[in-house]
């Protein structure tokens, strides 16, 4: 009888066994699915770091360009800020020395022309001065030729 209930019991133990098998055997099955779902998951992972770093660097790249461009930019932007400058230089010149040379010319010739009364003395002396008006707007249109080419050497 103690062999038969002994019996009993290791028959039992033994059904349990192979429950507790069953269920490790399950939760190995689950475990290995879970464990592929990762390594597909990782791979994901991988392959969007890589394409990630490769947009990364190619931004790099393109700030690097543009950062150089940039300074290009400036440089000319300097470079026309100038020009303009001495643009504005030579207006203010010729609107003020060359047109001060021509008003006296013109106003002297008028003069000439509408005074019939004037001695050969005073038409010498207005000849003077519209020879001394050429002769300066002479003097400064070879002072803006020549800071002109040199401004165009310069650039």
């Amino acid at each position: 009888m103690e062999r038969q209930r002994t019996f009993n019991e290791l028959t039992i133990a033994h059904q349990e066994l192979l429950l507790h098998l069953q269920e490790l055997e399950k939760c190995n099955r689950e475990l290995v699915t879970a464990n592929k779902h990762l390594k597909d998951s990782n791979n994901k992972t991988e392959t969007q770091t890589a394409a990630l770093n490769t947009a990364n660097k190619k931004i790099i790249v393109e700030t690097a360009l543009k950062n150089e461009r940039t300074a290009e930019l400036k440089i000319a932007n300097t470079k026309l800020l100038n020009a303009e400058t001495g643009l504005n230089e030579i207006a203010f010149a010729i609107s003020h020395r060359i047109r001060k040379a021509v008003a006296n010319i013109l106003g002297i010739a008028y003069h000439l022309i509408d005074d019939e009364t004037m001695t050969p003395e005073e038409t010498k002396e207005m000849t003077n001065i519209i020879i001394q008006s050429a002769n300066s707007l002479n003097l400064y249109t070879e002072e803006l030729a020549k800071s002109l080419y040199s401004k165009r050497e310069s650039s």
